[in-house]
């Protein structure tokens, strides 16, 4: 067989789709770190609040 016959047996395009498959955990993860960077309070006044929203006064004596 002639190097050829080889390559028109290959299926076009399927690097591409490889790689995407490959980098998916990796878009994952650095979407759920940059969710979580945004959303959260990065202030402890920020945090001291919601800890007094849910909790008495004596529970977020930690501030």
């Amino acid at each position: 067989m002639t190097a050829s016959s080889f390559q028109a047996s290959l299926p076009v395009g399927l690097a591409p789709v490889a790689r995407a498959r490959a980098t998916m955990p990796l878009r994952l993860a650095v979407g759920l770190v940059l969710g979580a960077v945004l959303l959260a309070p990065e202030q402890p006044r920020d945090q001291e609040a919601i800890c007094h929203r849910h909790n008495g006064v004596e529970a977020c004596r930690v501030w």
